[in-house]
């Protein structure tokens, strides 16, 4: 049930979780959700980890290579989130992230926990000394990554030419 609900909200965004809503689609009753999962928000859980686990799975499987500058870590990962196969996955994480900077539960804290894999992640990419100035280049290429994707499901291809313009302020490290 976990992974047909996860098929719903990467097609068709979280608000579809709504019980009775879903519950229809899965050819099923709110009852038998609630019976399954014990709350809404039990729900929004199991389906955001499902999504983290296939989202890690698939940048597993484009992440190859070791540590690269600033600017390289941020090209691959635009080439990633940006593919059409990924969107899906972003629409999902800008929504929680949205509900979340509103105080709004279980997306807070989803979104706080995904945001510090994200910036993880994107640490260990980074050809540079651990501390500060590589977390917050890492900070800095989520931040475009994030923005420009927002942008991007807002106004399709309002992005052109910025991204590699935004890229090539993140030059080589200097301490």
């Amino acid at each position: 049930m976990t992974q047909r609900l996860t098929d719903i909200a990467l097609a068709d965004g979280l608000s579809e979780l709504v019980l009775l809503r879903a519950a229809k689609r899965l050819a099923t009753s709110d009852r038998m959700l609630v019976y399954y999962f014990g709350t809404k928000s039990e729900i929004i859980h199991a389906v955001l980890t499902c999504i983290s686990q296939r989202q890690s799975a698939m940048l597993a499987a484009r992440s190859s290579g070791g540590p690269r500058s600033a600017k390289r870590v941020f090209e691959k990962a635009w080439t990633i989130v940006s593919d059409p196969k990924f969107v899906p996955f972003m629409r999902v994480w800008t929504e929680v992230v949205s509900r979340g900077s509103r105080g709004e539960e279980p997306y807070k804290t989803l979104g706080e926990q995904a945001i510090s894999s994200w910036l993880a992640w994107l640490e260990t990419r980074l050809a540079m000394p651990p501390g500060k100035a590589r977390g917050r280049h890492a900070a800095a290429i989520l931040t475009i990554l994030f923005g420009a994707t927002l942008l991007e499901m807002s106004h399709r291809r309002s992005t052109l030419g910025t991204v590699k313009l935004l890229g090539a302020g993140l030059g080589p490290f200097r301490n």
